[in-house]
């Protein structure tokens, strides 16, 4: 007959201890075995790619690099332990003795419900926590020798990144550093593309390009004047040269560039609020703001001339007058068609009217509203002044400020007012930019959700995997170390599998909901396994 277990015994703390005590051993020397493996292996690693480092920089490198191989190791440590724990356990016939003495079996597993939310809490907290600390300590390492941070960059197929919208990619031979001067690098043959919207709009070279590292500002910034300037313009098809030119200032480069994966959970949350906060979506939004500002403007020109078939614009260096005989034509693009013109221009030495049967009116580009220019391209020009009159192909008048007012007005308008549908012509232009923002937004949304719940559930995965493992130990009776191991990841790759597919298909639109899924069902299915192997098989 089955012997009857008596729930009414006094607790069995010495089993308890036992248990705590033989948990413990085995997880710690685990723990301390795969550390101390995965960490010197990413120190010696890192040695390799720097080229050779210092002792106390080889320490330091170990103390950014431990917190990531903890949180690896120790889950893996605690399934190691309970398996091997509860397996010598079950092999020595002490289950039978329980058993037998009328000991409930299901109360020996608290010290691997302690141990699980042990491993768990640590595991979620160096994953959301100290881990994105880290990375931020690592780019704060690299980033501190400014001369080795650009060599490397200078080196990558990718080359070293300048510039706002108009990018600068550069390439060059030699880096010169001087010990005196830390914050300054001069790159020498230097090749280089300009790239405005995604084209390549110049190519060329510098004799030398001097770099200098801005550690005061926020975020710290590098500023850069090139000298001995050649370069080709493809939109113009001529070749120019100049001796001294500087490139405007942008962030330093990171060495591990900012990704979601490497925010912390406060910041996931900020961000899952106020997506249009990311930065990849807040460049889309910048430059939906720039063109939108763009074509109202040229929409406001356009307006003026309707009406009134006159129109001044200007700033402190000259202002013109445009008097538009026909009305222009309709708003098709990011520029504004005109007939039969005449511009009087004003300056302070000299003064001039322009007339012309045909010209444009553009809007410059520029990283913001602010920065953009409004300029005249007259064709088939007539110049007359107090000297007499002269006839060119093309006149080029300006560029010329926004108005402030009008610029101000236009960056007041809020990320919903861009982003909501609009009619006119202006909303039709920007229509294919806006979904653009709008799928950069829904997108960063879908990785922010997916990398929370893969961190949430991967912690939730260690609490029942290790209670798993230690009741699939005293199932099989591992005596065997081996044996043990094989048992405890055979739940948890399972698990790790349907974690990764399921974030990977929830980035997408289609299989959001499907990843989500697919992210809880592994946990679910194995905790419907620990319930089943606890009442169950442990029973028999």
């Amino acid at each position: 007959t089955k012997a009857k277990i008596r729930y009414d015994m006094p607790f069995p703390w010495t089993l308890q201890r036992y248990l705590c005590r033989e948990l413990g051993k085995t997880f710690v020397l685990a723990s301390l075995t795969l550390m101390v493996v995965l960490g010197l292996g990413g120190g010696v690693l890192n040695m390799i790619k720097l080229g050779g480092v210092s002792p106390g920089q080889l320490f330091r490198l170990m103390a950014l690099v431990l917190p990531l191989s903890a949180a690896l190791t120790l889950p893996v440590a605690a399934l190691f332990s309970a398996t091997a724990t509860y397996g010598r356990f079950s092999s020595d016939n002490e289950f039978v003795a329980c058993r037998a003495s009328g000991i409930n079996l299901h109360v020996l597993f608290l010290p691997t419900v302690l141990l699980s939310l042990f491993a768990a809490g640590i595991s979620f907290g160096l994953t959301n926590f100290v881990i994105p600390q880290m990375v931020r300590n690592l780019n704060a390492f690299v980033g501190s020798d400014f001369g080795a941070l650009i060599e490397q960059r200078i080196n990558q197929p990718r080359g070293l990144t300048l510039g706002g919208n108009n990018m600068y990619r550069i390439y060059a031979d030699r880096c010169i550093t001087d010990q005196a001067f830390p914050d300054r690098v001069t790159l020498q043959k230097v090749v280089w593309v300009a790239i405005d919207q995604g084209d390549w709009e110049r190519y060329g070279t510098f004799r030398e390009l001097h770099l200098r590292f801005h550690s005061d500002e926020n975020p710290p910034r590098i500023s850069a004047v090139a000298i001995g300037v050649h370069w080709y313009d493809r939109k113009l098809g001529r070749y120019f040269e100049n001796e001294r030119q500087s490139i405007a200032s942008s962030q330093v480069p990171s060495f591990v560039p900012p990704k979601i994966k490497f925010l912390n959970l406060n910041e996931l949350f900020h961000y899952l609020k106020n997506p249009t906060d990311w930065h990849e979506v807040r460049e889309r939004m910048t430059e939906l703001r720039t063109d939108s500002g763009r074509l109202a403007v040229l929409q406001t020109i356009w307006d003026d001339l309707q009406h009134d078939k006159e129109v001044t614009l200007g700033d402190s260096k000259a202002v013109y007058t445009l008097h538009a005989a026909r009305r222009p034509a309709p708003l098709l693009g990011d520029w504004l068609e005109l007939g039969s013109i005449s511009v009087d221009e004003r300056r302070a030495d000299r003064r001039r009217t322009i007339t012309a049967e045909r010209a444009n009116i553009e809007i410059t580009h520029g990283e913001t509203l602010a920065q953009c220019g409004i300029r005249i391209e007259a064709y088939e020009a007539r110049l007359s002044s107090g000297s007499g009159t002269l006839t060119r192909g093309k006149v080029t008048l300006g560029p010329v400020a926004i108005d402030p007012e009008l610029v101000k007005r236009l960056d007041s308008r809020t990320d919903a007012e861009l982003l909501a549908p609009g009619t006119g012509i202006v909303a039709e232009l920007l229509e294919k930019k806006r979904q653009k923002v709008l799928a950069e937004k829904g997108a960063t949304v879908r990785h922010i959700v997916g990398a929370i719940n893969e961190r949430i559930a991967s912690s939730v995965s260690v609490f029942a995997l290790v209670i798993l493992a230690a009741a699939l130990g005293v199932v099989f009776r591992g005596s065997q170390v081996i044996a043990a191991f094989g048992i405890s990841f055979v739940p948890a790759i399972f698990v790790i599998v349907a974690i990764v597919m399921g974030k990977q298909m929830a980035q997408n639109e289609g299989t959001h909901g499907l990843g989500l899924t697919l992210i809880w069902g592994g946990i679910g299915l194995v905790t419907a396994l620990d319930g089943w192997v606890l009442m169950r098989v442990l029973r028999r």
